[in-house]
């Protein structure tokens, strides 16, 4: 019988225990977990705040250089292969596309990740949201890839 109390009151002890009942561990308190949870929001919206625009600049610039490819397709079309302007042409795509692969490797990089993770992926998609954006602004009268194949003239 002795065992048996023995045993009541140790398995006791233990539930005490693991339910936070001893004064060593004490369970967080509803101001702990609102402080936690703020901090929880305020790095949400950090996120949020500086992850939206890189995202919405290169998606942006994603749907004008498939437009742009659309129209370079279609004005390719209309020339036959020894036409003067073909070569700007192909060397304007070339370059298009080049830069397609770009945007879209810098979205599918940045595209899941979180608030945790923004850290290790923010100064590269800053970078190549930078990057898009100054191509694209001197791409869009294609000088800049006419003077490339023009020899820089």
């Amino acid at each position: 019988m002795h065992f048996i109390g023995l045993s009541v009151v140790a398995t006791g002890a233990l539930l005490m225990t693991a339910c936070g009942g001893s004064e060593g561990t004490a369970t967080p308190d509803g101001r702990q977990i609102a402080k936690l949870q703020a901090h929880a929001d305020s790095a949400r919206k950090a996120f949020e705040a500086d992850f939206k625009p890189v995202m919405a600049d290169l998606s942006g610039i994603r749907d004008s250089i498939h437009v742009k490819l659309s129209k370079l397709d279609s004005a390719m079309a209309k020339l036959k292969p020894k036409d003067k302007g073909r070569e700007e042409k192909e060397a304007m795509k070339a370059e298009v596309l080049r830069e397609q692969a770009l945007v879209n490797e810098a979205i599918a990089k940045i595209q899941d990740a979180t608030e945790s993770t923004w850290g290790d992926f923010k100064v590269e998609a800053h970078a190549a949201a930078k990057q898009a954006r100054e191509w694209w602004a001197g791409i869009r009268d294609d000088q800049a890839v006419i003077s490339k194949v023009n020899g820089g003239q």
